[in-house]
């Protein structure tokens, strides 16, 4: 974003490439210039056209875009222009939507950012977030997750993490830390059976190592608690049953990429 700096969404004819509209969310500066990530497009009424769209930026905003209006000059950011809320940290993968069970959508991403340099050797904490779209919101509106332990099964490293209540009367989502220094998310999550599953990285400061380590985490995204139920092969006797232990992220020793999930197969 060389020009003014700011974060801003573009919507272009695809046939033609005429700008319809560009919204900038005025935040950022030549001086640090912010930078928005890929949107996510939501078609809500199901009448094949976008209403909303999310998107989050370096500086650690979420943004609602309203595209709702037949007429583009009413294209907008939601909430009177403010973000959804501020994170204080970069977010540089897609949000994630999916539908919230107390009506709405909750809105999931990670933070960190592994672009440049300088990020190799940035130790800021960062967290994985599950926000209730539902107006603004900060983020002492909502409740910790935090990793509770590691646990070594057939030789491989799990993580276990809280299940704290989160009160949707009173809360308006959900954070896991992450708890080791430098650990941050800079790839897509992805949803699938109640659950949202991400990989973070922690980059090695060593220019000789192959790069750094990852864990894979899946937690039910409505709550950020974990799983009901085994979703990983803990006794790797080649199937996930009752005998396999309730676990909630997956460490290996390679930088990850966006996990895929894999269906059909039996």
């Amino acid at each position: 974003s060389s020009g003014t700096g700011m974060s801003s969404i573009f919507i272009v004819d695809v046939e033609t490439g005429n700008l319809i509209k560009k919204i900038s969310t005025g935040v950022g500066n030549t001086t640090t210039p912010n930078a928005m990530q890929n949107p996510t497009l939501v078609d809500v009424d199901g009448n094949g056209t976008i209403d909303y769209a999310y998107a989050g930026d370096t500086y650690g905003r979420v943004w609602k875009f309203d595209l709702s209006s037949s007429s583009t000059g009413s294209w907008v950011i939601s909430n009177s222009g403010n973000p959804v809320i501020n994170v204080g940290q970069p977010i540089t993968s897609q949000i994630d939507v999916a539908p919230s069970k107390n009506g709405g959508y909750m809105l999931l991403f990670g933070t960190g950012k592994y672009l440049e340099v300088a990020d190799k050797a940035d130790l800021t904490g960062n967290a994985f977030y599950g926000v209730w779209d539902n107006g603004t919101s900060t983020i002492s509106d909502l409740v910790q997750q935090t990793v509770t332990g590691t646990v070594v099964k057939s030789g491989q490293s799990y993580r276990q993490t809280s299940s704290n209540n989160v009160d949707y009367t009173s809360k308006k989502g959900w954070y896991l830390t992450l708890p080791i220094t430098g650990e941050r998310v800079v790839t897509n999550s992805v949803i699938t059976g109640g659950l949202v599953y991400f990989s973070s990285i922690i980059p090695s400061t060593n220019d000789c190592s192959y790069g750094g380590t990852s864990w894979l985490m899946e937690l039910n995204y409505n709550d950020g608690t974990m799983p009901f139920t085994a979703v990983f092969d803990t006794n790797n006797d080649g199937t996930i049953n009752s005998n396999d232990v309730v676990v909630s992220g997956l460490g290996y020793q390679a930088i990850s990429s966006s996990p895929t999930i894999l269906t059909g197969l039996g």
